[in-house]
């Protein structure tokens, strides 16, 4: 079956022979007493090429999910005796590294000090996941027909939140209502995938969601940025949960309209392949699960401060 794959794969039976330390009289009979064992012609032969017959490529469809089961078998069983150790190259947007992914990696890298994670942080968040990245930390909606495996880690919330000095001096009060943030000032995030207009649903399911395109004099292409202009007193600013929950609970920062809810997005741990994996990506992304819960909750407010 293995000699069969890569025979397809590299186009020849010379090319799978040299590639596998076999003569290509053994690849040839090879292939040919596993087509007298299935009674099924699986590659047409020609001076010139190689085809698969519609048998043969139905087989190698299933076989090669075979074989990448054995060989994640294998693997696993050679992991079970082997000390965690190795570098992982792991990508994320900047925020999310810096408020929500930092923490955690500290009591990985405590756990297993024999790994090496290798962080890159970028200036926007991602939504798919890099190629050259062991592990991508996703946060936003996947696409829909996903060429890629996520693991759900965690949602987050976006929360509207201003600074208390801004909402005590601004002559309007703090708002009550949607409608009522035509009166503020705003931090309007310029950023990719981050819409200009706030959707609101009230939390008890009562009315229709209400849209508030955002006005502001202030316009930020940072998250960060966003964050301390917020604290600053610039004005009210739309924040994920993981950045701004620290800010709520040290009282830098604090929840304006809390009653309605804004959309919530998905934090996914992203892999570029459906096969086998090092156990030391594995192990972090069941760390990562662990520390976030994993599921549609929002881990950052779940100790919640007083809303307002």
């Amino acid at each position: 079956m293995r000699v069969f794959a890569r025979v397809v794969e590299l186009g020849s039976f010379a090319a799978a022979a040299r590639d596998m330390g076999l003569s290509p009289a053994v690849v040839t009979r090879l292939v040919a007493d596993l087509e007298q064992h299935l009674g099924a012609r699986l590659i047409n032969r020609t001076t010139r090429r190689l085809a698969l017959t519609e048998a043969g490529a139905d087989y190698l469809q299933r076989v090669q999910d075979v074989l990448d089961r054995i060989e994640e078998a294998e693997n696993v069983a050679r992991d079970a005796g082997t000390e965690l150790a190795g570098t992982i190259r792991l990508a994320t947007g900047a925020s999310f590294a810096a408020h929500a992914l930092a923490p955690v990696l500290r009591g990985f890298l405590q756990r297993y000090p024999k790994v090496v994670v290798d962080l890159h942080a970028f200036g926007s968040l991602l939504t798919t996941p890099e190629d050259e990245f062991d592990l991508t930390i996703l946060v936003g909606p996947l696409p829909p027909q996903a060429d890629f495996v996520a693991r759900r880690l965690a949602s987050t919330e976006i929360v509207a939140c201003a600074s208390p000095q801004y909402l005590a001096s601004h002559p309007a009060g703090p708002p009550r209502h949607p409608d009522d943030l035509q009166r503020h000032e705003s931090v309007v995030p310029v950023l990719a995938g981050v819409p200009r207009e706030w959707r609101f649903e009230r939390r008890d399911g009562g009315g229709p969601p209400v849209m508030v395109t955002l006005t502001g004099r202030l316009r930020v292409h940072h998250a960060d940025v966003v964050l301390a202009s917020a604290v600053a007193g610039a004005g009210i600013a739309n924040l994920p949960s993981y950045v701004a929950a620290p800010a709520l609970a040290s009282g830098q920062l604090q929840w304006v309209l809390s009653g309605w809810r804004q959309p919530s997005v998905g934090v996914w741990a992203g892999l570029p392949t459906r096969r086998y994996l090092p156990l030391r990506i594995r192990v972090l992304v069941d760390w990562l699960v662990q520390a976030y819960g994993g599921e549609e909750a929002d881990p950052w407010l779940k100790a919640s401060p007083a809303r307002g």
